[in-house]
């Protein structure tokens, strides 16, 4: 019968060898667990990571209206005569819109000037021709403490001898306010949106850890209404209709890393 008790530095088998022998063998195994369990330990602290991404978007009215109102005189050879009556459209309009309590703030004075004209197919004619030009721009927001609105600013322009309105257009007052509301309502929705996958693999959302964002801003409104009246000797009044500007949607994408427990 073989003795394995030779195989071993050629010594005889004790107990007190296989004792020790026992203890080595246990100590290693220990070893081994430790060292795995330090392993696994290690491997499920590192976190992982869930990007999510999502669009919103907010319906908004704008509140401040652009305008600017032109005036044109007649074609004349006497140049003083065209310029007064340019001042004196820029000189009543002024006083209009002040009687209205339009702030100075709210609209400006571009010029009064007058412009050589040439008229087209009249090569014979050889006294300079002129015409005077008044140009006003008019921004009414939510602020103001005007009676009218820019409708009635429109009217009233027409009523005095305004022939050439035209760039009305609407934009907001403040557009941090939207961009606020937006985010608000993305990180509400990215949030909801990693929480649904994360639970679908039965694991907890840590800290967001990265955030972004891309806001599509939205062009003023435009409504031509340039040259609608210009030059129309039958026009003497119009009456004040309301404008409406209608809405717009403000859209954001944004996009977000969470850390996974």
């Amino acid at each position: 019968m073989f003795d394995i008790s030779k195989f071993f530095y050629g010594t005889e088998w004790t107990e007190q060898t296989a004792l020790e022998m026992r203890r080595l063998m246990a100590s290693i195994f220990v070893g081994l667990v430790l060292s795995a369990s330090i392993y696994c330990g290690l491997i499920q602290e590192e976190p992982g990571y869930l990007s999510v991404s999502a669009n919103v978007q907010l319906e908004r009215v704008p509140d401040v209206a652009l305008v600017r109102i032109g005036f044109r005189s007649e074609v004349s050879t006497n140049q003083k005569q065209v310029y007064n009556q340019a001042a004196n459209f820029a000189n009543l309009f002024t006083d209009t819109l002040e009687s209205y309590n339009v702030d100075r703030s709210e609209f400006t004075l571009d010029n009064v000037s007058v412009r050589k004209e040439y008229i087209s197919g009249d090569v014979d004619r050889s006294d300079d021709m002129f015409r005077g030009y008044v140009s006003f721009k008019v921004k009414i927001g939510p602020e103001t403490s005007s009676s009218i609105g820019i409708s009635g600013i429109i009217a009233q322009a027409v009523e005095l001898g305004a022939n050439d309105v035209g760039s009305l257009s609407y934009a907001f007052e403040d557009e941090d306010v939207f961009n606020e509301r937006l985010r608000v309502m993305a990180s509400g929705k990215l949030k909801k949106k990693a929480e649904s996958i994360a639970n679908l693999y039965s694991v907890k959302l840590g800290k967001m850890k990265e955030y972004s964002e891309h806001n599509f801003d939205s062009p003023p409104v435009y409504m031509s209404a340039h040259r609608a009246m210009a030059f129309d000797s039958e026009v003497s009044s119009v009456e004040s209709v309301d404008i409406n500007p209608g809405t717009q949607v403000v859209s954001m994408d944004v996009s977000a890393t969470f850390e996974l427990k």
